[in-house]
């Protein structure tokens, strides 16, 4: 299925180095340190802000003696192109955090006798330790969450498998809780595992 994308920026094939070079633009005061600043040269960023201006059909910059002053599209633009930068910094830092198994979410299944005491005191633990870790405890009889956890739709970590990272989970207080606690008739004994 073809999608039909209406928005002007992808229709126009907006890059982001034209947004780097708005920031840059801003801080700078002028093309040549602004190219600098970004590794290219002076040529290939006023061909940049020139193909931006072209799309927006607006001038972005007061070309003066002392240098560029944003106009008011420019401004308008340069405070856009920032938020954009920043969302694109917090997406990589989530992707990152996710990789590295320090984000993401854990489904755990608990009965009624570890809910009130040892489950809040494991979540507590692993959430001074990974604080953008989402976790969901489900609270039921062993009969029936014993089967799923068999089946893997507890105890597990949502993220991709990327890399050698581990989950998040393999070490932590709930994993331990959940191997030293083995659930026979609706009661909890310590099992032999470890």
């Amino acid at each position: 299925m073809t999608r039909s994308y209406s928005n002007w920026f992808v229709r126009a094939r907006l890059k982001t180095r034209q947004l780097l070079l708005l920031a840059a633009m801003e801080e700078e005061g002028n093309v040549r340190r602004a190219a600098d600043v970004l590794g290219m040269t002076q040529p290939a960023a006023s061909r940049l802000l020139k193909e931006l201006e072209d799309m927006l059909e607006v001038s972005l910059f007061d070309r003066t003696p002392h240098g560029m002053h944003a106009t008011l599209y420019g401004e308008v633009m340069i405070r856009h192109a920032r938020m954009v930068l920043s969302n694109l910094s917090h997406a990589h830092d989530e992707i990152s955090a996710l990789r590295a198994g320090l984000a993401g979410q854990v489904r755990i299944g608990v009965i009624a006798a570890a809910a009130a005491t040892m489950v809040p005191r494991a979540i507590a633990s692993v959430k001074e330790r990974y604080p953008q870790l989402q976790i969901w405890a489900e609270v039921e009889t062993s009969d029936v969450m014993l089967p799923r956890l068999a089946e893997g739709e507890l105890g597990h970590h949502d993220r991709p498998r990327v890399g050698a990272a581990k989950p998040v989970q393999d070490r932590s207080p709930l994993r331990t809780a959940r191997r030293r606690t083995a659930v026979r008739g609706g009661a909890s004994r310590p099992s032999s595992r470890k």
